[in-house]
C-alpha cells in the first residue's frame, strides 16, 4: 500500500537527528536515618517543635502553628515554593458548591496584598522568572513558585504575602467572578469534566466530596467580597499552612527567612471542626447523560475503595496496574489490540485520605460498543477473583511503582509536591517513601484477596456521557510536546561520524535513573500538503512494531522495567522518547535503535491507528 510506504521512518531519520540523555546514577536524596537536628539559637523563640527527618531535610512547626518542611538538594540551581493551605471545596461549609475556595484561588494567586499591588506583584514575579501557579481541590488549595535558587527569597515574599495578607481588592474580585463564570460555560462542553462530575455524583451520596471544585453557577453567582473575606479569614490561618521548599538553598536560612516574614501572620480565628460521612453503599448506581459536543462514549465504572491509610491500599494499587495500566495491561490487550471496542481504557485507585475512594475503569470507545464493553470488563475482573495474578504479572506492577516513585524525584517541583502532600495528608512527610516500601510486600493472593472483597458488582457505580444523534464538530486535541530538563552539570556535545548523529549528555547524580530523547526534523512543516497529519500518524505508530519486536514486545520490554517510551511529532520535529532506571539503559537504548531504524508499521496497526484518528477528529 502507498501509505505504508511514505510512513517508513528512516526517511525521516535522513535529516538532521539529535540525542540528549540524562544519565542519573546515585540514590535517591535524603537517604538515612531519621533524626531531630539541632537548630541554631536564633531560631529557638521561633519554632514550636522540630519534626524528625533524614539528613538534607529539616521540618518544623513555628510558633504560629505554620509547618515549614525542607530539603536541600544540589541537582541544580532550581527551588520550588509550595504553600499548601486547608481550604477545598469540601469544607466550604454554609457556603457548599458556592466554589468560595476555588474563587479565592483565583483572587489571592497573583492579587494585591498589604506588602504590593497586583501589577507590582506581577513585575516582581516575571524578574525572578521561571513558572507559578495555583490549584484547588477537595481539601486544600496550593500556591507554588519554581525558580531558581538567587530568588528563593523574592518567591517566598509574594507566597507569603498572598496567603496572609492578600487584600482581596473589589476590582480584582469581581473580575475573577467573570472568569469564573466563563469556565462554567466551557466546562459544560467539556465531555472528561462532565463525566467526573457526574461520577462523584454518582459514587457518593452525602459526602461534600460530590460537589464540584468549582461550585454550582447558580450558587457562586451570589457569592460576593464579604463571603470571601469571612472565608478567608476562617482558612487561611497559619495552623491550616504548610509550606515546602526544595532545591538549592540552605534549610536553616530559610526557616529563619520564614519566621521573620510571618512574624506578625498569627492564629486569629479557627475555621468550623469538619465533619463528614459517606454511608456504605449497597446496591448498583448508575447515571447517563447526553452532551452535545460528545463524539464518543466515556464512562467510568468504579468500586467503593480504601482511604489513603487503608492497609489494603497497596494491594488495590497493584491490582489497578495489573488491569489497566499501559498496553500490557489486561484491559488494554483484550479490548483494545484484540477485541478492538475501545479506544483507550485504564483503570486507577483513587484514595484520597478524608474519605473511602474508588477503584475506576475509564473508557472511551464508539457509541455502538456500549454498554455491550462491560461484559468484558466484567469478565476480566472476575479473572482475579479465580486465579492468582501471575509472578511477571506481580513484579512487572511493583517495579512500575517503584520506577514511577524514583521519576517523581526527578525535579525539584515534584520532590516539594510530595512532602506537602504528604505531611498534608498523613502528618509524615515520608509517607510516599512509605508506600513504595507497602507495594513490595503485595502478593498474589493479597491482590485476589481484594478484588473479592471490592470488586463487587451489587456495588458497582456507572456514570455515561453520550453524544447526542448530531453532535457539532470540535477540533481534537493536541499531543504535548517532548520537554527537556536542565541541571547545574556541564553537558557533554559530540557527533558521530558514521551518521552524523548529534548527541549532548548530561550527568545529574540525585536519581537512579535515565531519559533518553531523540528530535529530528520532521512534522508540519515538512508535511506534503495533500497528507496534512502525516507526520503525528506516523510518530504514533512507530512504536507500533519493528523488524524484531511486536507492538506487545516492545511495550512489554519497557514497562516490565517499569519504564516509559512515545513518540509525537511538533511544528518542525518528530521525537522519540524513553525513560528507564539506571540499570535499564542498555535496554532503553536498543529499544529506542530499533524503533527509529527498523519500525514496521503492520497493515492492522495502521488501520486501527486510522479508527483512532477519525474517532477523535470527527
Amino acid at each position: 500500500m502507498v501509505m505504508r510506504e511514505k510512513l517508513q521512518l528512516p526517511s525521516m531519520l535522513g535529516l538532521v537527528a539529535f540525542l540528549g540523555l540524562v544519565w542519573v546514577s546515585a540514590s535517591p536524596a535524603a537517604e538515612g536515618k531519621q533524626r531531630v537536628p539541632e537548630l541554631p539559637k536564633s531560631l529557638e523563640s521561633s519554632v514550636d517543635q522540630v519534626l524528625a527527618s533524614k539528613p538534607g531535610d529539616v521540618f518544623v512547626v513555628l510558633n504560629n502553628g505554620l509547618t515549614v518542611l525542607v530539603r536541600e538538594q544540589h541537582s541544580s540551581e532550581a527551588v520550588s515554593s509550595r504553600v499548601f493551605v486547608r481550604a477545598g471545596s469540601m469544607l466550604e461549609g454554609s457556603h457548599l458548591q458556592g466554589g468560595l475556595s476555588h474563587y479565592l484561588e483565583h483572587v489571592v494567586a497573583g492579587g494585591s496584598t498589604r506588602s504590593f499591588t497586583e501589577k507590582e506583584g506581577r513585575e516582581r514575579l516575571r524578574r525572578i522568572g521561571g513558572a507559578s501557579n495555583a490549584y484547588t481541590s477537595h481539601d486544600r488549595t496550593v500556591f507554588y513558585i519554581d525558580t531558581v535558587s538567587a530568588h528563593w527569597q523574592e518567591a517566598l515574599k509574594l507566597l507569603l504575602s498572598y496567603v496572609s495578607e492578600c487584600q482581596l481588592a473589589s476590582a480584582e474580585v469581581e473580575r475573577e467572578k467573570g472568569v469564573i463564570q466563563q469556565e462554567f460555560k466551557l466546562g459544560e462542553n467539556n465531555p472528561r469534566r462532565q463525566l467526573w462530575e457526574l461520577y462523584m455524583q454518582t459514587a457518593y451520596q452525602s459526602h461534600p466530596v460530590r460537589e464540584a471544585v468549582i461550585g454550582v453557577e447558580s450558587v457562586f453567582v451570589r457569592q460576593d467580597r464579604d463571603a470571601l473575606l469571612q472565608y478567608y479569614a476562617e482558612r487561611y490561618q497559619p495552623q491550616n499552612i504548610v509550606l515546602a521548599v526544595v532545591g538549592a538553598i540552605q534549610p536553616v536560612d530559610v526557616i529563619q527567612f520564614v519566621a521573620d516574614q510571618t512574624k506578625g501572620f498569627l492564629p486569629t480565628l479557627a475555621a468550623p471542626p469538619f465533619e463528614a460521612n459517606e454511608a456504605a453503599q449497597l446496591s448498583p448506581r448508575w447515571r447517563s447523560k447526553e452532551l452535545p459536543l460528545a463524539r464518543l462514549t466515556q464512562a467510568i465504572m468504579g468500586f467503593p475503595s480504601v482511604s489513603l491509610t487503608h492497609k489494603d491500599m497497596a494491594a488495590l494499587d497493584v491490582l489497578s496496574m495489573i488491569l489497566g495500566d499501559g498496553q500490557t495491561s489486561r484491559l488494554y490487550r483484550r479490548l483494545k489490540d484484540q477485541e478492538q471496542k475501545v479506544l483507550s481504557v485504564s483503570s486507577s485507585n483513587w484514595t484520597p485520605s478524608f474519605v473511602n475512594g474508588q477503584f475506576m475503569i475509564d473508557m472511551a470507545l464508539p457509541p455502538k460498543n456500549w454498554p455491550g464493553v462491560l461484559t468484558s470488563v466484567q469478565q476480566e475482573i472476575d479473572r482475579f477473583k479465580t486465579g492468582p495474578v501471575t509472578p511477571k504479572e506481580l513484579e512487572q506492577a511493583k517495579k512500575q511503582v517503584i520506577a514511577q516513585h524514583i521519576f517523581s524525584k526527578e525535579k525539584v517541583a515534584s520532590v516539594a509536591a510530595s512532602l506537602g502532600n504528604s505531611f498534608f495528608d498523613t502528618g509524615d512527610p515520608y509517607y510516599d517513601d512509605a508506600y513504595v516500601a507497602g507495594v513490595r510486600e503485595v502478593t498474589a493472593a493479597k491482590i485476589q484477596e481484594v478484588a473479592r472483597r471490592y470488586l463487587v458488582m451489587d456495588r458497582v457505580n456507572v456514570a455515561v456521557i453520550q453524544p447526542v444523534s448530531k453532535a457539532p464538530e470540535s477540533a481534537a486535541a493536541t499531543a504535548p510536546a517532548v520537554a527537556g530538563g536542565s541541571g547545574q552539570t556541564p553537558t557533554a556535545s559530540f557527533k558521530i561520524p558514521q551518521n552524523g548523529l548529534q548527541v549532548s549528555l548530561k550527568r545529574d547524580s540525585s536519581l537512579p535513573l535515565v531519559t533518553i530523547q531523540l528530535y529530528g526534523l520532521g512534522g508540519l512543516l515538512l508535511e506534503d500538503a495533500e497528507r496534512p497529519g502525516l507526520a503525528k500518524f506516523t510518530a504514533s505508530l512507530v512504536t507500533a512494531g519493528t523488524k524484531k519486536r511486536t507492538k506487545l514486545g516492545i511495550a512489554q520490554a519497557i514497562e516490565g522495567v517499569g519504564g516509559s517510551i512515545h513518540a509525537t511529532a511538533a511544528n518542525s520535529t518528530y521525537a522519540v522518547a524513553v525513560k528507564v532506571l539506571k540499570e535499564d539503559l542498555d535496554l532503553a537504548l536498543d529499544i529506542l535503535a530499533d524503533v527509529v531504524q527498523n519500525a514496521q508499521f503492520p497493515q492492522e496497526e495502521i488501520e486501527k491507528r486510522r479508527k483512532d484518528f477519525l474517532l477523535a477528529i470527527q
